[in-house]
């Protein structure tokens, strides 16, 4: 490919397994730019911007937040299922030591279905921030229903039962409030300019910043 001036603006452009030996990328954004396979010996990148776009910030947000409400959500079914098993129905849930076991058995079926869809989630490789968040929702979500549990059993005078569930929803939630930040930190570190397996031989980054890159595998000389 010749040496010739490309359009400046190129966010969330694939480039990947071209022919792009000495190209010019001068104060090109190349934010969310996929060179990966790319044949790119001499190209100019000078004073070019990399990194993250929003369109791939908010896909990130939506996978991991899709993800973790999804497995966060057996809670509530687990918490129908339990009432079945202890007796208590399925609209109006006892006051009594019945609804305290429901909340247990549902935290503890909720937990086992989020273990298992951590593992899988983790093999198919979606990334830390969705387990992150996916973590984070379940905690969310136990929070609340133990908060919701502490106030019915102090509602009926079941102090020490209102005061352990008490216990537990601070510290779900500040658990939760915890993994949501650290998610989002692993977003914002995602790589959003990449260059897996690309030849960079002879190639020229003067005057820019390699914020959010992937070079795995990538030739560089």
């Amino acid at each position: 490919m010749s040496s010739t001036s490309l359009l400046k603006d190129l966010r969330n452009r694939s480039f990947k397994g071209q022919n792009l030996e000495g190209a010019d990328f001068t104060n090109c954004d190349l934010r969310g730019a996929d060179f990966r396979g790319a044949k790119l010996q001499g190209s100019s990148f000078s004073g070019s911007t990399f990194g993250q776009t929003a369109q791939q910030r908010t896909k990130l947000i939506a996978l991991a937040v899709v993800g973790a409400f999804c497995i966060a959500g057996t809670i509530p079914i687990a918490i129908v299922g339990a009432s079945y098993i202890v007796g208590v129905g399925t609209i109006y849930l006892s006051l009594t030591f019945d609804f305290n076991v429901a909340i247990f058995f549902a935290v503890a079926i909720s937990l086992t279905l989020s273990s298992a869809m951590l593992i899988a989630v983790a093999t198919v490789g979606f990334g830390a921030f969705a387990l992150t968040l996916t973590v984070a929702g379940v905690l969310a979500v136990s929070g609340f229903g133990a908060g919701a549990a502490a106030l019915l059993n102090f509602g009926i005078g079941s102090v020490l039962k209102g005061i352990i569930f008490t216990i537990v929803s601070i510290a779900c939630l500040f658990l939760a409030r915890i993994l949501f930040q650290s998610a989002i930190d692993v977003i914002k570190r995602t790589p959003g300019t990449l260059f897996n397996n690309a030849d960079l031989t002879g190639a020229t980054f003067d005057n820019t910043r390699l914020i959010n890159c992937d070079f795995t595998n990538a030739t560089i000389d």
